[in-house]
């Protein structure tokens, strides 16, 4: 499985009409383009799990790896206005896109700092995206998926 940069994870609506956020950068964050993002004492840190309950959001630039809080502004799509968003759809082993995608719960998860829709999450309270849509054609390995937050990791889900 290859994690390909241009399939970061981002707001699936169309080009230029989605909502950017800033907040204040933790310190010591390396996170790429399309990590998920938590607050920690008031700073947007990167999740440390695909499940985290409290996510905001999902970054929208690379961190910039101060050695102390605050120093910058990280821009980041905020989940409750951007409920629909697209990423790659892979596993340990390529994953060939199907219909049958449409509807079902999986993780994520990172590889080498970038992060996808994991096909390879199979507990429950990890599976906190579900496929809404395919974007690559169908039988397309490791493609782009559109998918929603559930519960587990969208605050903003009741």
């Amino acid at each position: 499985m290859t994690v390909t940069a241009d399939k970061w994870i981002r707001p699936a609506s169309a080009k230029g009409s989605h909502i950017l956020r800033q907040g204040a950068e933790g310190a010591s964050q390396s996170f790429v383009r399309g990590a998920p993002l938590v607050r920690s004492g008031g700073y947007l840190v990167v999740a440390t799990s695909g499940a985290a309950l409290d996510m905001v959001g999902f970054t929208a630039e690379a961190a910039h790896n101060d050695s102390s809080a605050g120093t910058h502004n990280v821009l980041y799509w905020p989940i409750e206005e951007n409920p629909v968003f697209q990423g790659q759809l892979a596993g340990a082993s390529a994953h060939t896109l199907a219909i049958t995608d449409i509807g079902t719960a999986y993780g994520l998860a990172a590889s080498s700092g970038k992060w996808y829709v994991d096909v390879d999450e199979s507990s429950a309270n990890q599976k906190s995206a579900t496929v809404v849509d395919i974007v690559d054609p169908l039988g397309t390995s490791d493609g782009i998926v559109k998918f929603v937050l559930n519960k587990l990791g969208n605050p903003y889900v009741d």
